[in-house]
């Protein structure tokens, strides 16, 4: 008698822990629609792997390659559309980059002249290439000369419009 009672004794206590959980009782109908049509904040991007400095003649191997990239990837019928800050538009043909004017300007940015042609003018744009950061790009292009006519000077790094 005793192991039977010691039988209905676990099988009772089998059930207890295996008996479901009642569920949770459900939020009322208009705050469930509130919380699911409530839009989610986009996650932030991932940040830029930071590198180490790239070296004068890593800036000079590699801007070519980015800049003429640059050009490619924005122009269209085979000219790079730009409106510079006098409001005119140019239609921009690659003449030429000079790797001669390669310069630093802080840590991880260089530019150089890039020279191109729009009919008969010729545009010297500052194009500044960010090697700073694993994903390098193109930072800025400025019109530096417009048939040899400066609108700004350097003094060290910083740009002096004239």
């Amino acid at each position: 008698m005793l192991r039977l009672a010691l039988l209905f004794w676990l099988a009772a206590y089998a059930q207890e822990e295996t008996a479901p959980v009642p569920p949770a009782p459900e939020a009322p109908a208009e705050n469930r629609a509130e919380a699911e049509a409530a839009p989610q904040p986009p996650a932030p991007p991932p940040p830029p792997e930071v590198i180490d400095p790239i070296t004068m003649s890593g800036a000079r191997s590699n801007y070519p390659t980015l800049v003429e990239n640059y050009i490619l990837q924005h122009s269209k019928n085979e000219a790079l559309p730009l409106k510079d800050k006098t409001g005119r538009n140019w239609k921009l043909r690659l003449e030429k980059i000079d790797l001669e004017t390669l310069r630093e300007l802080k840590r991880g940015f260089y530019a150089a002249c890039v020279r191109m042609r729009d009919g008969a003018d010729r545009v010297d744009l500052d194009v500044t290439v960010d090697f700073s950061t694993a994903r390098w790009k193109v930072h800025s292009v400025n019109v530096h000369k417009v048939n040899g006519k400066a609108r700004f000077k350097y003094k060290g790094s910083e740009r002096v419009p004239l």
